[in-house]
């Protein structure tokens, strides 16, 4: 694993957050693969390894989540006594609660990953957290984080004005791809060329970097991480919309139209073959994920004008579907250097 680069101002957030010894609680949310994980468990273990626990929450039953945070709470507060395999606390509820008597006299960081995984089969949890909050949480030393990819959740649960626990939040943050400048870190060999090419594909993903060969040319990471029916990267594209899993052909179809240079709602639902007020919604699901964005002229920002334009945003699926999509018969019949070649072909307009 690569050493830590850049997240410089979200570490100092951490920093002043854990300084103010108040409870506090953080909003984390960004795409998947951006490393809001990574800078969660950096923090942790540099600076308070002892006063923190960090748990992920997998995609299985309201009883297996209560279950695995039961154990690792009480492994964590008495690490000196076995956690017998079977226990776990009665309700969230109870386990929240357990959380604030052990927070009233001892500062603890606690970090709830993928916390859109819990909302997703349990919608009360957040009511549970906010009634916890209230009536105690908010009166201990806990540094309460909650992090999770789904931003259709994240919003409707965490940060929406009517989301149950707007106001509450200490801080909020939204955690960006990385900048173009810290590739010089990650690639030191290539050349500026060359790494703005890198960027062009695999955007600020820290997780894409480090499965890519530095030591390798862009192209032969592009021929080996992404052209290969059995490479890492094929089903990319869909997990980062599974979050649209019930109809993902139109956001599919509509990025597919996006990326090969339809730009207007009504020529977008024109070639997916949808009305105008149905495309509107997909785009804007789209856009809350911010993998596309919507442009104005300037002299347009602040009217109801309505022929915006529709950009990808995130280099990976502009990408993808621009270039990789639409030859996967190709692919399949393993004619990878015909693909490539068109592809580097295209680039420097790309």
């Amino acid at each position: 694993m690569k050493s830590f680069v850049g997240r410089h101002r979200e570490l100092e957030i951490l920093d002043d957050l854990w300084g103010s010894q108040d409870a506090t609680m953080v909003i984390l949310s960004g795409r998947r693969r951006v490393g809001k994980t990574r800078l969660l468990t950096h923090w942790l273990q540099q600076h308070h390894p002892d006063d923190g626990m960090y748990w992920m929450a997998e995609p299985t039953s309201v009883a297996d989540q209560l279950r695995s945070f039961s154990q690792a709470f009480l492994g964590f507060v008495d690490p000196e006594t076995p956690v017998p395999p079977e226990f776990t606390y009665a309700t969230w509820e109870q386990a929240l609660n357990q959380l604030a008597t052990y927070a009233k006299h001892r500062r603890m960081s606690i970090f709830l990953d993928e916390v859109t995984y819990v909302i997703d089969v349990n919608p009360n949890f957040v009511g549970t957290l906010q009634k916890v909050w209230d009536h105690r949480l908010s009166n201990t030393q806990v540094m309460l984080a909650l992090s999770g990819s789904q931003m259709g959740l994240m919003r409707k649960h965490l940060l929406d004005y009517d989301a149950p626990l707007y106001g509450r939040s200490t801080a909020q943050m939204h955690l960006p791809p990385l900048p173009f400048s810290t590739t010089r870190q990650y690639f030191p060999n290539y050349s500026a060329e060359e790494r703005m090419l890198l960027y062009a594909i695999w955007g600020g993903v820290p997780a894409y970097w480090e499965r890519l060969d530095p030591e390798r040319t862009v192209q032969q990471n592009l021929r080996r991480n992404i052209l290969p029916a059995y490479a890492w990267m094929v089903d990319e594209s869909r997990i980062l919309l599974q979050d649209f899993i019930t109809d993902m052909h139109n956001y599919v179809g509509t990025l597919r139209a996006i990326a090969g240079g339809l730009q207007t709602l009504s020529v977008i639902a024109d070639r997916i073959g949808i009305a105008n007020t149905k495309i509107s919604f997909y785009l804007g699901k789209l856009r809350d994920t911010r993998f596309i964005q919507r442009r104005v002229p300037v002299t347009k920002l602040h009217t109801n004008w309505r022929r915006g334009r529709y950009f990808i945003v995130d280099p990976y699926l502009r990408f993808f579907y621009g270039f990789i999509s639409t030859q996967q018969s190709k692919l399949a019949l393993g004619q990878m250097d015909y693909v490539l070649d068109n592809i580097m072909g295209k680039m420097p307009n790309f």
